[in-house]
């Protein structure tokens, strides 16, 4: 397949990079800032607007076991201390109730709507709010159950590597492939936070787009905006950035987000990096 079709937008080489800016938890449980994310993505420039939806305890486990316990070594407005993976991510739960209204919001700003689901019941939830592209989050690409009720719905996925090798990636597409999923666009990703700029590696696009004969993007967790640059201008066909408001409000992405002027300037930036090259 030469290029997905995503309303408007094909997504292929050759075609400008799509990019998505990625609002992550960084509403803050807030559902107008949730909508003023959707604004600000749009103003900025951004191909789709992307949250993620999830329930702490289908993610995480009730228990003290250390390996489950996030060292917080700067005070935040979640958490102050040492904490639980579960208490982390119970604030920054995304009402399920809100998706009809903010894919509502981002379709009159003209922007696409996405969110990553977690579990199948959130599949269900963005087919009924027509999402038109699925995500399938690093930590969740051994999540057979999940790869195949995505599959199920024979749209374009979305596939991040940020903890798996070249074995783990060609296992969860056999699981798409015998599914008979929609076309694949894997995202380059290293679950890192912030991700060292040392650490992006980002030469390995090449090995996956080689190895498995699928267009390539980047999903970025580093400071600034020059890895997801160099990734455009290394044929990356999807560009994947966290940003947040300005406004002051601390949130557990914020040290690896954008400000909404960044965000704007990294889209530009991007934009003529491509230009330049004749893409």
């Amino acid at each position: 397949m030469k290029y997905i079709q995503l309303g408007q937008k094909k997504i292929g080489d050759g075609y400008p990079c799509f990019i998505i800016a990625e609002a992550s938890s960084n509403h803050g449980g807030d559902f107008k800032r949730a909508k003023k994310m959707i604004e600000v993505a749009a103003k900025a420039g951004a191909d789709a607007v992307k949250f993620q939806v999830f329930t702490a305890e289908n993610i995480a486990v009730d228990t003290e076991d250390p390996r489950t316990i996030v060292k917080i070594k700067e005070k935040s407005v979640f958490v102050d201390k040492d904490t639980k993976l579960i208490d982390l991510y119970r604030p920054n739960e995304l009402p399920r109730s809100w998706l009809p209204k903010l894919a509502a919001y981002a379709k009159k700003r003209q922007i696409i709507f996405l969110a990553t689901p977690f579990d199948e019941q959130a599949v269900d939830q963005l087919e009924a709010v027509g999402v038109p592209m699925h995500k399938v989050a690093s930590y969740e690409m051994q999540d057979v159950p999940l790869l195949r009720k995505i599959a199920a719905t024979k749209k374009p996925i979305l596939l991040s590597t940020g903890m798996a090798n070249l074995r783990d990636i060609a296992a969860s597409l056999q699981v798409l492939k015998r599914a008979n999923s929609g076309p694949v666009i894997l995202l380059h990703c290293r679950s890192i936070y912030p991700t060292p700029i040392d650490q992006v590696d980002l030469l390995a696009m090449e090995v996956m787009k080689k190895e498995f004969h699928l267009p390539v993007g980047f999903s970025d967790h580093t400071l600034g905006i020059g890895a997801p640059i160099a990734a455009a201008s290394l044929g990356a066909v999807v560009i994947e950035k966290h940003f947040i408001l300005d406004d002051g409000v601390n949130t557990i992405d914020d040290k690896f987000s954008l400000l909404p002027s960044e965000l704007q300037r990294m889209i530009t930036a991007i934009r003529e990096a491509q230009l330049a090259l004749g893409a």
